[in-house]
């Protein structure tokens, strides 16, 4: 997302140009800071949260994890390419690591996180691998790029993202019940599917006919939040819509990459909402 897009109301997630996500152990009070996929390392994933100051203009990115604030510290010297550890305590004699973007040249998305202590100036980094440790190194080792998507939503926010999808949309023809609502990955998103055994079922007439299979995703994603202690309901609906004479009804994501989805419940399809080619006339979040 564009940084003057960002919102202080919003959590976010830090992806680099790799794909991978921020992380940090997070099995005692400090962890080692890494980069990994998202999916796979879920239960150490780092939320950002926007700090600005004066006019939208972005100032910091703050940390948290486990609902708790968090912070960055360089494992010594910063004149040596320190590795990063994060924690929610204080750690008197490291360097604490404020989190402060520099936009990319022409592209508004991407962003190097640069810091500078005792007049040195250094940047994030990590290597290529599938995932890989955090350090700071100089400016001359391309530092990592980065760019930040959604993961907590308002409900407000939902809803003017569905109105931009759908214009048309009537106001009276959304149903969404609370406050906030969690991104989840188009790789989450199908396991969801897999794990309702929607591949399993065959469409049946009244009994069992698209609408049928929709509510039934829908009610998947809500037990997976539960079993995965959520903090907020996944921002996963069931939507209606019409083609001519003809109806249907699938489901409807916000997929990390700061985009609305749909799912077809019958196939486990995933497509930008943009490109659904009927006319939402009912949706519920």
């Amino acid at each position: 997302m564009p940084l003057d897009t960002l919102a202080s109301d919003e959590s976010y997630v830090l992806f680099d140009e790799h794909g991978r996500v921020l992380c940090a152990e997070q099995q005692g009070s400090w962890g080692w800071a890494y980069l990994g996929d998202f999916d796979t390392y879920n239960s150490d994933v780092l939320y950002i949260a926007v700090s600005a100051a004066g006019h939208g203009r972005l100032a910091t990115l703050d940390i948290s994890a486990n609902d708790r604030p968090w912070s960055l510290y360089a494992n010594g010297p910063i004149g040596r390419e320190p590795w990063l550890f994060a924690s929610g305590q204080n750690w008197p004699g490291y360097p604490r690591i404020n989190l402060c973007p520099v936009s990319n040249g022409n592209n508004a998305h991407q962003f190097t996180l640069q810091v500078e202590i005792d007049g040195e100036r250094k940047a994030f980094k990590a290597g290529s691998s599938t995932w890989d440790w955090l350090y700071l190194a100089s400016l001359g080792k391309e530092p990592t790029r980065f760019s930040l998507h959604r993961y907590h939503i308002t409900g407000q926010r939902l809803f003017d993202l569905i109105r931009t999808t759908w214009p048309t949309v009537a106001a009276d023809a959304l149903c969404e019940a609370d406050s906030a609502y969690q991104a989840i990955s188009s790789h989450h998103a199908r396991q969801i599917w897999q794990d309702a055994g929607l591949g399993r079922c065959r469409w049946r007439s009244e009994s069992f006919d698209c609408d049928d299979f929709a509510f039934v995703y829908k009610g998947q994603a809500s037990l997976d939040a539960y079993h995965g202690n959520a903090t907020y309901p996944y921002a996963v609906g069931w939507i209606a819509g019409a083609c001519g004479d003809q109806a249907h009804a699938v489901n409807l994501f916000l997929d990390l990459d700061g985009h609305l989805k749909t799912l077809e419940p019958q196939t486990g399809e995933i497509r930008l909402a943009q490109d659904w080619s009927y006319a939402p006339y009912q949706i519920l979040i």
